[in-house]
């Protein structure tokens, strides 16, 4: 499977003592995703995540600026940084929840935002994100006009009165670590928001010489809101390589432990093959010298994620998956076959692992990018030279 990306790497050599190493110990990666992943939040209701990646940001010496429309752009620019390349992280501060809509008494109804299906909703446990978290279940729903599956609104049943405004999600394990399983109520796609801060503070570390923007995006869920807003208005560099950062539910060839996931599209496009094939070269090089690291390649069809909005933009744009099981909550253990039964997400902090090893690699390579292409163009000239002339002279 990874045999293209290999005679890719063997074509030229890139001196591999100056490649940064990725410092970061277990303990360290673990706080960040803990400290990310207790936030509430919930599309258009993300103000506790961007609050916390702010002040990390800050913390770290990024350049932090919140556009119009509450999404946050963070920038590594270290001084003495190369002119040539650069390239951008991209993951959603959301994940399916509600808000309340209107209450009375220990009565309310929540709009409902993200794809779940309606049978999961039947009896279930929500918190509700106010005085410490109200507890309740969901009595009724109403379906979306045209989609009986999906959820428009739901009747909650409260421990006690709640605000208007007001966001909330399903009552599920806000994080544990369990083995090498990460397991929170909002994998998707919060952990992709710890990465992209646990990249932020390697590169300070390793003082990488190359300017990265690390996006985070508001309200995905619902439709890639927050990232259409900013292409919209054009806000992102056309020049600017995207990678979108996703737990994304897993599938055969994209297996929890087995390594990240060079996302090469998903349900709705094919993206960028320049950048993948960087991307692969990336990892490539990197499974070469570090013999723990693994990875995996594939078209996460399991849904689709920003990096088709960007390709629909004209952006050069792919993704990096972290396997995920439970997507959207719905469980998809082998105990759950035939039943509705909501469960904490799941991601392998092996991949995570390597991961940010990958995107560290990617990085430090940067200003190489169209190398790999490149090769690969010379290669396939290279090879079938000698067959042109046969081609004229064997005329059909």
């Amino acid at each position: 499977m990874k045999s293209f990306a290999f005679a890719i790497a063997a074509c030229y050599k890139t001196a591999v003592f100056d490649m940064p190493r990725v410092a970061m110990q277990k303990a360290e990666l673990i706080r960040i995703l803990r400290s990310v992943l207790t936030q509430p939040t919930a599309p258009f209701k993300e103000k506790a995540v961007a609050s916390l990646v702010t002040s990390f940001c800050k913390a770290e010496g990024a350049d932090v600026a919140m556009d119009p429309f509450g999404n946050l752009i963070a920038r590594y620019r270290p001084a003495g940084r190369r002119k040539a390349g650069r390239v951008a992280f991209v993951a959603h501060m959301d994940h399916p929840g509600f808000e309340i809509v209107a209450a009375k008494g220990k009565t309310a109804t929540a709009q409902w935002w993200g794809g779940v299906w309606k049978e999961y909703f039947e009896d279930a446990a929500v918190i509700v994100h106010e005085q410490g978290g109200v507890r309740g279940r969901v009595k009724k729903v109403t379906p979306v006009k045209g989609a009986p599956r999906r959820v428009e609104t739901m009747e909650l049943s409260l421990e006690k009165p709640v605000g208007v405004g007001s966001a909330g999600q399903w009552d599920l394990t806000p994080f544990e670590m369990r083995g090498d399983l990460v397991v929170t109520r909002s994998a998707d796609d919060l952990c992709s928001v710890a990465m992209q801060l646990a990249l932020l503070r390697e590169l300070q570390r390793a003082q990488v010489p190359q300017e990265v923007w690390l996006i985070f995006t508001r309200a995905e869920e619902n439709g890639f809101n927050g990232a259409l807003a900013m292409l919209k208005e054009r806000e992102i560099p056309d020049d600017l390589p995207l990678v979108s950062l996703e737990t994304s539910k897993r599938l055969p060839g994209a297996e929890q432990g087995k390594g990240p996931v060079v996302r090469l599209g998903d349900r709705r496009s094919v993206f960028d093959t320049s950048l993948l094939y960087f991307m692969e070269h990336c990892a490539a090089e990197l499974a070469k010298h570090e013999k723990r690291f693994v990875w995996q390649r594939r078209v996460m069809d399991g849904g689709v994620c920003e990096a088709s909005a960007f390709v629909a933009y004209g952006y050069m744009a792919a993704g990096i998956a972290f396997p995920l099981g439970n997507y959207h909550n719905m469980g998809d253990e082998p105990e759950d076959v035939g039943r509705f039964v909501l469960r904490p997400e799941t991601v392998d902090m092996r991949d995570l692992v390597n991961g940010l090893k990958l995107m560290m690699e990617m990085c430090a390579r940067i200003g190489e990018r169209e190398r790999p292409l490149a090769v690969m163009k010379k290669e396939y000239e290279t090879r079938n030279r000698p067959y042109y002339r046969r081609l004229k002279e064997t005329p059909l």
